[in-house]
């Protein structure tokens, strides 16, 4: 153990330095305390906490940096840092630390109130004489929904019901991609309706354009069926959410998951 326990010294051989050569098992080695320049490699570096850097001689005579372990002591004495490495070893950092504010930008339709919406409309239906005894029913499966109804007059119907309870219950009517009554078993109609969950390529690339060509100091990264934004201040981020807001997109999203 070295010093104040801060570093607990490799064994010497076979150890690589930072040009990759393993340095003789006679090589001497001390322990210096140094803050390089860590750049962009390790985020917003924690600079009250102590770099012990390792340095072992070469054969010329010049130091190499190889890596190093943090004893316990110092890492209970800094509980809200973590390891992470950096060309000169592992230094300590803040915990979650990021360069820069970023939120999230989804589309996510609550299948429980949707769920909820749908038990309305059974109840109606079963309580309305002219719907009583009737083929009309709403189900749902994942995330596409299937109206069934005996005529296209009951089918308006049906779907005037699922509108109302959707929005008693603050399901979006965006959400909802509503298909063509298709002509079904029985002398009825069946109807799918798709229930949008995501961003998909098309919406992502028209925020995406929208936001460039305001020129907005922003960084937009899409991330499955999510958009990342990111800037350096927090106004930017605002000034996005209010610009998506104005564009009036037919999908809603929510913008979640702000980091400072």
């Amino acid at each position: 153990m070295a010093g104040d326990g801060d570093v607990e010294r490799h064994r010497a051989e076979g150890v690589p330095n930072e040009g990759g050569h393993a340095r003789p098992e006679s090589g001497r080695v001390d322990v210096a305390r140094q803050r390089p320049n860590l750049g962009q490699h390790s985020g917003k570096v924690n600079t009250a906490c102590p770099l012990p850097i390792r340095i072992g001689a070469s054969a010329s005579g010049e130091p190499n940096f190889s890596r190093f372990l943090i004893s316990p002591d110092t890492r209970r004495r800094y509980p809200g840092t973590v390891l992470m490495y950096h060309g000169y070893g592992e230094v300590l950092a803040p915990r979650n630390s990021s360069p820069m504010p970023t939120f999230d930008v989804v589309s996510r339709t609550n299948l429980a109130e949707v769920d909820n919406a749908l038990n309305g409309v059974a109840r109606e239906i079963k309580q309305r004489f002219d719907l009583v005894g009737t083929k009309c029913a709403v189900v749902r499966s994942e995330d596409t929904l299937t109206l069934t109804a005996d005529d296209s007059m009951k089918m308006q119907q049906v779907e005037d019901l699922l509108r109302k309870y959707l929005a008693m219950r603050k399901v979006e009517l965006g959400a909802l991609d509503f298909g063509k009554p298709q002509d079904a078993a029985g002398s009825s109609l069946r109807e799918t309706v798709a229930i949008k969950q995501g961003i998909d390529g098309d919406l992502g690339r028209t925020i995406s354009k929208e936001v460039k060509s305001a020129k907005m100091k922003v960084q937009l990264a899409v991330q499955g069926n999510e958009i990342r934004v990111s800037a350096k201040k927090r106004d930017d981020l605002q000034a996005v959410i209010s610009l998506i807001k104005e564009m009036k997109n037919s999908q809603p999203l929510q913008f979640i998951n702000y980091r400072d």
